[in-house]
């Protein structure tokens, strides 16, 4: 419905007092709207989220196995190095043990060597740890740590929070190797 009044002189470039005052209807009809325009819209941007959070949760997945993989890797490594480092610094307090009982190697030489001999182990020790747990981390970003020891699957549904948009985050539905996302 559509209504108006319009007064004052010159109206239109006709010169001298006017006013006018108009009511009217329009109408507007579809005949045939044949595919739903709008629900195609929002079935298409809800498609083109889930894709967009299926990419976003394979990036992720993808960071966290090669991070976990060049971890697995870095110790690997760093374990022969530091093997060979406590074998040396173990045959070091035994040089100087002997050399201090022989009276050649003061005492502060000797707790020395031990302090980085301590030092090393525990690194190893540090190392080692790290080893198995990027190990393990491996094994789950290829869904294989279950089977490593010995797990039967449960057959339902594995639930994980990713990080969250707002207040809210997406579950993540992991069923018979397929990632599914809901919201």
């Amino acid at each position: 419905l559509n209504a108006g009044v319009s007064a004052g002189s010159n109206l239109d470039g006709s010169s001298g007092e006017e006013t006018r005052a108009f009511v009217g209807i329009d109408l507007n009809w579809t005949l045939y709207n044949g595919r739903r325009s709008g629900e195609l819209a929002a079935l298409g941007e809800r498609k083109n989220e889930a894709l967009y959070d299926r990419m976003a949760a394979i990036r992720e997945v993808e960071r966290l196995a090669g991070t976990a993989w060049n971890t697995f890797q870095i110790a690997a490594v760093r374990d022969g190095v530091l093997q060979s480092e406590v074998r040396s610094y173990t045959q070091r307090v035994r040089s100087y043990n002997d050399e201090f009982t022989s009276a050649t190697r003061s005492v502060l030489d000797l707790l020395i060597a031990e302090n980085r001999l301590f030092n090393a182990k525990f690194q190893q020790i540090n190392n080692r740890a790290l080893l198995t747990f990027s190990g393990y981390n491996a094994l789950a970003a290829q869904s294989r740590l279950a089977k490593h020891f010995g797990v039967k699957p449960a057959n339902r549904n594995l639930e994980q929070r990713l990080a969250p948009k707002g207040n809210e985050a997406p579950r993540v539905v992991i069923e018979r190797g397929k990632v599914l996302f809901e919201k």
